[in-house]
């Protein structure tokens, strides 16, 4: 009986600090897990910092129409608006009511949107600018005008011939 005892001991010992390994398991796991929450909040609120990387540009498609062609060089979602004039600013393009919501999911990525209405009669001098306003989507919650831009490109332009190259 002696025996019996002693063995009931030193289960309940093993037991004890068998449990004192799971629960220091279970808070070093608890631990981790806070850690890497914390760093994937730290990544998302970095990335709401981070201002879309995008080039622009005019040409002509296989459709015979002119597109604006958007490069996203990263997966920041962004919004933008754009019109085309000729010399004294004179619209040859419809006016945006609204803001175009853009989400790239790789990069680079082209998206790429008809110009239309396209009134190429009003155009001077076959002179055209291409003015693109952008900004994340994020940009009223940061609350930083660095999340937001605009590029303005010159063009020569032919119609007739679908011919366009960036003047200046």
């Amino acid at each position: 009986m002696w025996n019996d005892i002693e063995s009931l001991t030193s289960l309940s010992k093993v037991a004890t600090w068998g449990a004192a390994v799971l629960g220091l398991l279970a808070g070093a796991a608890g631990f981790l897990a806070v850690m890497a929450g914390n760093r994937a909040d730290a990544l998302k609120d970095e990335l709401k910092k981070t201002p879309p990387k995008i080039e622009v540009s005019l040409a002509f498609f296989r459709d015979h129409k002119l597109h604006v062609v958007i490069d996203s060089f990263n997966k920041i979602p962004f919004e933008h608006q754009w019109v085309i004039v000729t010399k004294k600013d004179i619209l040859v393009t419809g006016f945006p009511l609204e803001w175009t919501k853009t989400y790239p999911s790789k990069t680079p990525q082209r998206f790429n949107q008809l110009v239309e209405p396209f009134q190429p009669e009003k155009i001077a001098d076959n002179y055209i600018e291409l003015h693109f306003d952008y900004r994340s989507l994020h940009a009223a919650e940061v609350g930083t005008t660095e999340l937001s831009g605009s590029i303005k490109k010159r063009y020569r332009i032919d119609v007739a011939s679908m011919k366009i190259e960036v003047v200046g």
